[in-house]
């Protein structure tokens, strides 16, 4: 166990921010409106409300491999941070629909087991971890 000072202690410089809110609400927008440069990872779709922002560069996920394409996506981002001032994930949900999709092609039901979706609580725990740590 490590054991730190609390003046050695600092803050991030960036803003890790969630918005969670019902279709259409504007949290796409959002990414838009956020100052500096933003990267967005578009998952369901929604990025052509960003048109017209020059402070906006879009990403788009592969809808048949969403685990690698976020994987991809974080690598991305992270070699990139410098010229970026924001990271944004558009939208987790979708993004969990699209990763059971492809747990339940493999079952004869074609629907996820049981076991899927306590190892898609895991993954996003990790996801939200890894892109935390971006600075």
């Amino acid at each position: 166990m490590e054991i730190t000072n609390g003046a050695a202690i600092t803050k991030s410089k960036k803003a890790k921010i969630i918005i969670y809110s019902k279709p259409g609400n504007g949290k796409t927008t959002v990414a838009g409106l956020l100052p500096g440069k933003t990267l967005v990872l578009d998952i369901d779709g929604t990025s052509q409300v960003l048109e017209g922002y020059e402070n906006v560069d879009v990403a788009k996920i592969d809808g048949e491999n969403p685990h690698d394409s976020i994987l991809q996506f974080y690598a991305l981002a992270k070699a990139n941070i410098a010229k970026y001032d924001n990271i944004f994930v558009d939208n987790l949900t979708h993004y969990q629909k699209l990763w059971l999709l492809k747990k339940g092609e493999n079952t004869k039901s074609g629907m996820p087991e049981l076991k899927d979706y306590a190892l898609l609580d895991n993954h996003l725990l990790k996801v939200v971890e890894t892109f935390n740590s971006l600075d």
